[in-house]
């Protein structure tokens, strides 16, 4: 049975300010705790939509800013086709 409401939750590093109607999961997204309890928080263990902003701290080298821009929407992507 579908929720008649839709879940959201929020995950990040930093504090967030709330936001209403949402969970919040502060911790590193890529890390396999924190997308554990993001997936509990989930009807199902399921999401119909992730959204990510997600963006690493640049060094200046354009290769290695590339190379962690794609482990992160792979960790997104990742986490969306389970």
């Amino acid at each position: 049975r579908r929720p008649r409401h839709g879940v959201v939750v929020c995950c990040d590093l930093l504090d967030m300010p709330p936001v209403p109607g949402a969970s919040f999961v502060r911790g590193d997204f890529q890390s396999k705790a924190v997308q554990d309890k993001v997936r509990s928080m989930l009807p199902r263990g399921q999401a119909d939509v992730v959204l990510s902003d997600m963006a690493p701290n640049t060094t200046g080298s354009k290769e290695q800013d590339h190379d962690m821009i794609l482990d992160l929407c792979m960790s997104a992507l990742s986490f969306a086709e389970k």
